[in-house]
């Protein structure tokens, strides 16, 4: 009977641990495959939403090629060369004011459609002409970005220097009808709508965080944004922004290096999984990054479920 017992209980043993190899097996191989779903999902969310952030600039885009083609806009700037002129009786003048407006007071999301004439280098937007005889267009730095460009793009995020607010701008080159060059037309969006509209509202499952960074490393949207940390920040340093944070500098690297992927960053002391894709495409000219970061212990929820 000693031996029968022993046998049982070596038989029973071995069983157990041969039990416990294979569940462990399979545990590692649920979660391994939880993961990747997950990862799939946050790839295809991310690619969609990408989409949707491109497809709003692109429909900003042809608003502008339908301002600056217009040939009354085209002959009045291409004739006019007065700088600082007296411009009160010029009815072709108020009309196109009126015209900058309407867009504004259409779209919410237009704070001004404006344009820099190369004949004066005068700034005119929806409030008319910038009568500031120390102001010229030729001056700014984004005059000679456009001019380089030589096309329709998305300039990166930028503080107004008048009243604060903080917008992206689509500019392009305009020429008239010979194919003159004469001047620099654009709308600034403000990045408020981008954010509160189009990124704010993606989530996995309840959970998770968008943000919106430039090719150049700057932030368009980002969740974390306070004054001290407005958008146009460099995405690098929210790892000295926040507390028991890091990862942002080496993943704003990664973002620039390639067009999709992912990466683990720590933010506010949780850890994250960061899935990331391109915004980009020709018309307007882009290329920035949307990126979602969803908490470690979300994904791993599933697997000790």
């Amino acid at each position: 009977r000693s031996l029968s017992m022993q046998l049982v209980v070596t038989i029973v043993g071995a069983l157990a641990i041969l039990f416990t190899i294979v569940a462990s097996f399979l545990v590692k191989n649920e979660s391994a495959s939880t993961r990747q779903q997950i990862d799939s999902d946050l790839s295809s969310l991310v690619q969609l939403k990408s989409n949707e952030v491109r497809s709003y600039f692109v429909a900003k885009g042809q608003l502008i090629h339908v301002v600056f083609a217009d040939p009354t806009v085209l002959q009045w700037f291409a004739q006019y060369n007065s700088r600082l002129s007296d411009l009160s009786a010029d009815k072709q003048y108020s009309a196109i004011v009126e015209y900058f407006k309407f867009f504004s007071d259409q779209d919410s999301d237009i704070k001004s459609v404006f344009f820099g004439s190369a004949n004066t280098f005068e700034y005119f937007d929806l409030n008319g002409r910038y009568n500031d005889s120390e102001y010229f267009t030729n001056k700014r730095p984004w005059w000679q970005e456009a001019i380089d460009k030589d096309g329709m793009f998305v300039g990166d995020p930028a503080v107004d220097a008048n009243d604060g607010s903080i917008s992206a701008t689509v500019k392009t080159v305009v020429k008239d009808r010979t194919g003159r060059f004469i001047g620099i037309g654009g709308m600034d969006i403000l990045i408020d709508t981008i954010g509160s509209e189009l990124l704010a509202p993606i989530k996995y499952q309840g959970a998770g965080q968008a943000f919106l960074v430039t090719d150049a490393g700057k932030l368009v949207y980002f969740p974390g944004f306070t004054e001290k940390f407005p958008p146009g920040s460099d995405a690098a340093k929210i790892d000295s922004q926040f507390k028991d944070t890091h990862g942002f500098g080496a993943l704003s690297r990664l973002m620039q290096s390639q067009a999709n992927g992912f990466a683990e960053v720590e933010f506010k002391g949780q850890s994250q999984r960061v899935s990331f894709v391109e915004v980009g495409g020709d018309f307007p000219e882009q290329k920035w990054h949307l990126a979602f970061m969803l908490p470690v212990e979300v994904i791993e929820a599933p697997v000790t479920d």
